[in-house]
């Protein structure tokens, strides 16, 4: 029995009007590569490739508006969100896997908070515990 052979042709690429439309969005020129065609039928003469236009960008303007929706440039940090107790554990075990001994991670929370365990922290102390636990060095 003898094996059988198939031969599959794929050619893939984009017209000149898609290359066209995506210089103009993108704003720079694309190269393109011809195929190499393996058929002995004679080749027609290539046709130079019309370049696309490029426009120049448009300038920003000199005087920057005044936004909305930012806020002015004295305005205080925006508050962060309490964290969780699920934070605070995952500060606890981040400066474990820093190297940091569980005696001084107990330590800390007792002398700084008086608590023995990261959820025993009040929410409105736990950026601060969580704060201290990232400044814990091993």
């Amino acid at each position: 029995m003898e094996p059988i052979k198939i031969n599959v042709n794929v050619e893939v690429g984009l017209k000149q009007t898609t290359l066209e439309t995506l210089a103009r969005i993108f704003g720079a020129e694309m190269t393109t590569t011809k195929l190499v065609e393996t058929e002995t039928a004679p080749q027609p003469e290539p046709q130079p490739e019309p370049q696309p236009e490029t426009h120049p960008e448009p300038e920003a303007p000199a005087q920057v508006e005044d936004d909305d929706d930012l806020p002015p440039d004295d305005a205080p940090a925006p508050k962060k969100a309490t964290p969780t107790e699920d934070d605070a554990r995952q500060a606890v075990k981040a400066a474990r896997s820093r190297g940091v001994p569980a005696k001084a991670i107990k330590d800390f929370m007792k002398e700084e908070f008086d608590i023995a365990s990261s959820v025993e922290c009040p929410a409105e102390r736990r950026q601060e515990l969580i704060e201290g636990l990232n400044k814990l060095a091993a």
